[in-house]
């Protein structure tokens, strides 16, 4: 047994000794690139996690915000630019409170809808614009970026009541053009005739109780009076995060009363629709300023 021991030993003191200076520093050295190369991009890592997410809010330079009045109630366009500095991160939601600065008014609006940022591509075709837009969703930027948006912002709520109304209107329009043998449209055979028919049937319409009625609740859905408001608003990203700006836009008094003349336009737009006649619903496009 003492001799296999001697011999194990032997043995273990020849391989040591066999191994040289030079395979002991590669070995040394392959150590340390083993470390680097685990160590390097962990440090990197945990340096960029040390690094505190930035958003910025960046409003496009001429007139960002795009004031609307149609079927939809009152809503609007926002356009402006996410800068996100040092992580990514994703935007879970966004939403804006407009507040009157005269009175209690206020109103919280969601988005609603994201327009493509190359629109204009596409020219002025309604078909074009509808399809270049999607549902709102959330939205993931990459660290160091400058991502620009295009939002509308609605109230579901009014939205629906207010183009319940409108369906509602439509069907009685209708009956009261069926029901009148002045008013049938396709006896007309020139636009002349056809427009000077249209006259008329808005002028008899504009007597009848299912007008008023259409008339009162736009009214109620009417918020673009001639006033300074206050734009607050609020972007949610991350788990429970949440970056707000605030801005100020003023409607002035002679901006309210075009926007009052949608009442009408909304009332027979359907009309005017089945006629393939245009419509002229006012809509105002304003610069905003940062409030302090």
């Amino acid at each position: 047994m003492s001799s296999e021991i001697l011999a194990s030993t032997i043995i273990q003191n020849t391989t040591n000794s066999a191994m040289s200076s030079y395979e002991k520093y590669s070995l040394i050295i392959s150590i340390i690139a083993i470390a680097i190369s685990i160590g390097v991009p962990l440090l990197q890592w945990l340096y960029k996690k040390t690094k505190r997410l930035k958003l910025s809010i960046i409003p496009f330079e001429n007139n960002p915000l795009s004031l609307l009045f149609n079927e939809s109630g009152c809503y609007f366009k926002l356009m402006f630019c996410i800068q996100c500095e040092n992580q990514d991160t994703t935007i879970t939601s966004i939403e804006v409170t407009l507040k009157r600065q005269s009175d209690t008014w206020e109103k919280t609006y969601k988005w609603s809808s994201l327009d493509s940022i190359y629109l204009n591509w596409f020219g002025n075709n309604t078909a074009n614009r509808i399809n270049s837009a999607t549902y709102a969703r959330p939205y993931k930027i990459k660290e160091n970026t400058l991502e620009p948006f295009i939002i509308e912002f609605l109230i579901q709520d009014d939205a629906s009541k207010v183009n319940s109304e409108c369906n509602a209107n439509e069907t009685s329009l209708f009956q009261f053009m069926h029901f009148n043998p002045d008013y049938q449209i396709s006896s007309c055979k020139t636009i002349d005739e056809l427009k000077t028919t249209i006259a008329s049937i808005k002028a008899g319409y504009k007597r009848t109780n299912e007008y008023s009625s259409i008339n009162k609740t736009l009214k109620q859905y009417f918020y673009w009076k001639a006033d300074k408001y206050l734009l607050n608003l609020s972007i949610h990203y991350g788990v429970d995060k949440c970056k707000q700006c605030t801005y100020e836009f003023e409607i002035s008094q002679e901006e309210s009363d075009e926007f009052s003349k949608n009442f009408e336009e909304i009332t027979f737009c359907r009309l005017h629709k089945s006629c393939n006649l245009p419509n002229n619903l006012f809509s105002l496009n304003k610069n905003i300023q940062s409030h302090t």
